[in-house]
């Protein structure tokens, strides 16, 4: 019986120690800290999964009672976490969820950071302390970022619901824009606003839709170009479809997409005469290769006031098109014609010009008279040849400013007339003018000078100063032969740089007289630009002046008249 007490006492002594070590027991922090680590990491990549069974392990551990408050907070929180997010994602639930995600992250943020200090600090090696505790921190530091970006996610998959847009990059203005709208799943689709804004402009729809689908298609139109709202080919536009409807609870959902609008210049090739009678209407060739109709407004501008005469509109269809306009009732001169394309479709408005003179010039006229007549009497002869076709003809002379013959022909050939001038003292220039008209208002109009020459009056003269003078009869031969040499010379001196001036001053009420710098063939390229009828018949002219300024064999006087006469007859 004396032992009994020993063995008792032993017992209790065993039994006071077991307890003391039970209470006092102290896991490891080691692996508490890694499996932290691992718990935050799989969380930032979404692994709920990881994060529950990394949770439950660490749930299993017993820690000291300074710890274990914290230690089955901390856990507990992450793992709730996890299964909040992994059930919801497979039935979305309401508002409710939100509140509670919201509720989890505020605690997570409380007690995770001072579990983890208490974890730390309870790592008795100084390096594995120091190593581990670096690599803690750094993902606490992103803890906060990470459960925002988990309860954002949620919120934005399964309340918001984002849907994709489908679209293409690039659309012709005017034309209908295919999209496709994508859900993550099937929704009731209540009604979709459509708004589509390009360079300053909005177009704004609502549409109702009022069905369960899971993909939607629809088509939008572009505004074309009649809106005015294109000033290049290219326009950066851009699209937002905003859709509303239900999946378990209300969402509005927005997507937007740029787009790139494409126009271009209508595709129109014109063929217009340079040149027409009066009298006569314009015929217009246009070939349209746009794929639709097009309005074309056509105007005729006066170029010496700028006042517009007519308008006309037509429908240029693809293809070949040909317009008459009618410009029967406008009077001689230079015109230009204003062609306007109005903007429909992806074409933009467009704009041409084209210079046209209307003339009454009677072509294949050709009118002779001499340079020199020598009377009495004093007649000058004037030798007609009209063409073939010419008709009836109103022949108006006039010497100087007084009208010396008018008649009506309609003989066909040579027309020869005689026509008495004023006598000369000694020698003096007369100007005779000739117009031919036709009865239809086609004319062509010419000017001569001509020298009169009273024979009688310079004998005289010339054998009353040398009788006087007391010179032989040889003498006044020779001195009426240098004479009559004179006035030859005089009829050809300078003739070539009047008749340059005169073309020049002819012309300058169509084109602005050559500056001092610009060349003979510079003025040429103005002036035929200008006006494309007469380029042959200036080039003509300029042709045979450059050699008379430049060449060593020099046109003949007669040359140079000539083409200028037909260009005057041309312009006038």
């Amino acid at each position: 019986m004396r032992g009994l007490p020993a063995l008792l006492f032993t017992m209790i002594i065993l039994l006071a120690s077991l307890n003391t070590s039970i209470a006092d027991y102290t896991p490891d922090p080691g692996p508490l800290v890694v499996m932290l680590i691992d718990a935050i990491n799989a969380l930032n990549k979404g692994d709920c999964s990881s994060v529950i069974s990394i949770a439950d392990t660490a749930l299993s551990v017993n820690t000291t009672s300074g710890l274990s408050y914290l230690h089955t907070r901390s856990w507990s929180t992450l793992r709730e976490i996890c299964i909040v997010l992994r059930n919801t994602s497979l039935n979305p639930s309401s508002n409710e969820t939100i509140y509670t995600l919201y509720r989890l992250k505020i605690e997570a943020e409380d007690v995770i950071p001072g579990y983890a200090d208490s974890l730390v600090n309870m790592i008795a090696n100084p390096s594995t302390r120091y190593r581990l505790q670096r690599t803690l921190y750094e993902y606490l530091s992103s803890l906060s970022e990470i459960l925002d970006n988990l309860v954002e996610g949620f919120i934005k998959n399964n309340v918001n619901l984002e849907f994709s847009l489908i679209a293409p990059d690039q659309v012709e203005a005017g034309d209908r824009l295919t999209l496709t709208l994508v859900f993550p799943r099937e929704v009731y689709l209540e009604k979709l606003g459509i708004s589509v804004k390009i360079d300053g402009f909005t177009n704004t729809s609502l549409i109702y839709i009022g069905l369960n689908t899971s993909m939607y298609m629809l088509e939008v139109d572009i505004p074309d170009t009649s809106t005015g709202i294109y000033g290049s080919i290219s326009t950066e536009g851009y699209i937002v479809v905003t859709a509303y409807g239900f999946s378990d609870n209300p969402f509005v959902s927005i997507q937007g997409k740029r787009l790139e609008v494409l126009t271009e210049e209508p595709p129109l090739y014109f063929t217009v005469p340079s040149i027409i009678r009066i009298h006569e209407n314009l015929t217009v060739d246009v070939e349209s290769k746009a794929h639709i109709p097009l309005i074309l407004n056509v105007s005729m501008v006066d170029d010496r006031d700028e006042t517009v005469l007519l308008n006309s509109s037509f429908i240029v269809k693809p293809g070949r098109n040909e317009f008459t306009i009618n410009t029967e009732t406008l009077m001689q001169g230079l015109y230009t014609i204003v062609f306007k394309v109005s903007p429909v479709g992806k074409y933009l408005p467009a704009q041409y010009s084209k210079s046209l003179l209307i003339t009454g010039i009677l072509y294949g006229m050709q009118v002779d008279a001499p340079r020199i007549v020598i009377g009495p009497p004093f007649t000058v002869l004037i030798s007609i040849n009209p063409p073939s076709n010419a008709g009836t003809l109103i022949i108006s002379i006039k010497e100087d400013d007084a009208t010396r013959l008018m008649v009506n022909n309609s003989a066909n050939g040579v027309l020869v007339y005689q026509l008495p001038i004023r006598t000369a003292l000694l020698m003096e220039p007369r100007y005779i003018s000739i117009k031919v008209e036709t009865i239809d208002g086609e004319y062509v109009s010419y000017q001569f000078r001509i020298y009169v020459l009273n024979f009688l009056s310079l004998i005289l003269t010339v054998t009353a100063l040398l009788v006087l003078s007391s010179i032989s009869l040889k003498e006044p031969v020779l001195s009426f032969a240098n004479l009559v040499e004179a006035l030859s010379r005089k009829q050809g001196s300078l003739s070539p740089v009047t008749l340059y001036r005169k073309l020049v001053l002819l012309l300058s009420t169509y084109v602005k007289p050559p500056s001092s710098s610009e060349t003979l063939r510079e003025y040429y390229k103005r002036a035929s630009t200008r006006i494309e009828t007469i380029a042959v018949y200036l080039w003509r002219f300029i042709e045979l002046y450059e050699r008379y300024l430049y060449s060593r064999r020099k046109p003949l006087i007669e040359e140079l008249r000539r083409a200028y006469e037909e260009f005057r007859g041309m312009i006038k």
